[in-house]
This record gives C-alpha cells, structure tokens and sequence, in this order.
C-alpha cells in the first residue's frame, strides 16, 4: 500500500497524462515527455506511456477507497478522458500500444542475452530488471483486452521464457515491494525466484 503522498504524486501523474493523451496518440511514439505539476507551482519532468499509464490506473483503482473525495473526483475525470480517447481512437492507441511491447521485448532479450550468457551471473541484478518481464505482461493483456493481435509477440515470449525458465530456480517474490498480491504465482512466475548462475555449467 501506498502512503497518501505517494498517492497524491501518483494522481497528479494520472492528470498529467489524460491532458497529454490526444498528443501522446497523435504523436505515434511509444514514450512521450511529461510535464507534471507540483504542489504550490512549477513543473516535473515525467514520461508517459501506455504501460505507465495502465499502472496508474490500476494502483489508483485499487486504492480508491483511501483516496479523499476531490482525489477519487480528479481519478474519475482523468480516467474518463483516457477512456473516451482509447475507445475513440482505437487503432491509434493499439499501434502506441504495440510499439512499446516490442520495445520491451528487445530490452528483456537484449538483458537475458548478457545476464544467460555462458560465463554470466545475474541473479543479483535480476530483481531491478524483472519489470521489464512484467511489463511485457501487461501490455499483452490490454493487447488482448482490446482484441489486437499480438500472436508474433506472444511466440517471441515464449522463446524468451523458455531461455530463462532452463536457468530457472524457484525461490522468494522479487518483485515490487509490497505489490506481490498483484502478482501472484504461478502466473507471474518469474517473479518468484532468480537465474541461477551460469559459470561452470
């Protein structure tokens, strides 16, 4: 769970990006810069994208009931304008969407071509990259949501997976602190457990 600060800079995220949504879609680019306002003036620099967006949502949905009534008010505008807007949009918000899934595809192999590596050893770095994984997931199950077809991405997972489930061993979450009821096991597998190292094998 989230303290109500964390939750109040989540929120002024989520607003930031419903503004930035129509640009974000318009622009085609998997990630766009955020500008987002801070309490008592001036901005931060922030990133949007579908992936962090659907993480917002789900975080703030989750905690909507700690929320006070002028937060869950700006959490229902925000996600009304990001609704109107993906249902509106469609093929733009999947091509967005799409774009961003095989960015992460590339990142988690490009990681899992190092960390598989014969001589390499990774389980400590492990934990920090895992999100990739997870956000991988994520976005094939809005893909799926939206009826996209994401069939090649799911065949180029699934090759991924079977690189690290052969160095696999099985152990505590290592996921996001605090967050393993969104992720539990077996279907988030990986995270739950690490690579083993690979010298000597």
């Amino acid at each position: 769970m989230t303290d109500s600060r964390d939750r109040e800079d989540d929120l002024r995220r989520l607003v930031a990006m419903s503004a930035a949504f129509a640009a974000f879609l318009d622009s085609g680019a998997p990630y766009r810069e955020l500008a987002v306002a801070l309490p008592g003036g001036g901005m931060r620099r922030g990133t949007l994208s579908v992936g962090l967006l659907l993480d917002l949502l789900e975080g703030l949905g989750r905690d909507r009931s700690l929320l006070s009534p002028d937060q869950r008010a700006r959490l229902d505008a925000a996600a009304a304008a990001v609704g109107k807007q993906r249902a509106s949009r469609r093929d733009a918000y999947v091509g967005v969407l799409l774009r961003e899934l095989r960015g992460q595809l590339d990142a988690w192999r490009w990681y899992l071509d190092e960390c598989l590596a014969e001589d390499g050893e990774c389980a400590e770095s492990y934990p920090d990259e895992a999100g990739k994984r997870t956000r991988i997931e994520q976005l094939l199950d809005e893909a799926d949501r939206l009826g996209a077809c994401v069939a090649p991405e799911r065949e180029r997972l699934s090759r991924l997976d079977a690189r690290l489930r052969a160095a696999w061993r099985s152990g505590p979450y290592v996921g996001p602190t605090g967050a393993g009821d969104r992720h539990p096991a077996p279907r988030h597998w990986w995270l739950y457990g690490r690579p083993a190292p690979q010298r000597g094998r």
